[in-house]
């Protein structure tokens, strides 16, 4: 499946498990798509500016994103995969809070490790 997107993307990295692709915009949107569908699952504004990075925990439990607004997010992968609401668009579209975030950074965010952590 081709998926189509109003911006260009970039950086990606894909879940331990190869079940979801999560993509960082130049708007500061991230977007979460199914990997064997193409199903975009969920979009969010995770950043004021482009998002520049991403990295997982090792067992996938969360997404780190940071972004030329000098903010880095932690954010849970079970809320950003979270089907509860019926509404496909819904919740595509809904607000996701981050678990944490870091904005101490006096400049952008250009790359991220992320060692062992997350849900154990």
């Amino acid at each position: 499946a081709k998926c189509r997107l109003s911006e260009q993307v970039s950086p990606i990295t894909v879940t331990a498990d190869g079940v979801y692709v999560i993509a960082g915009g130049v708007s500061g949107t991230v977007y979460a798509w199914e990997a064997a569908s193409g199903q975009l699952v969920r979009t969010w504004h995770a950043h004021h500016k482009v998002v520049t990075c991403l990295g997982l925990t090792d067992d996938s439990s969360y997404l780190v994103t940071g972004g030329d607004d000098a903010v880095l997010s932690a954010w849970s992968i079970v809320n950003v995969v979270n089907k509860e609401d019926d509404s496909d668009l819904a919740q595509q579209h809904a607000v996701l809070e981050a678990t944490c975030s870091w904005n101490d950074h006096s400049l952008p965010i250009t790359s991220i490790h992320v060692g062992q952590g997350g849900v154990r």
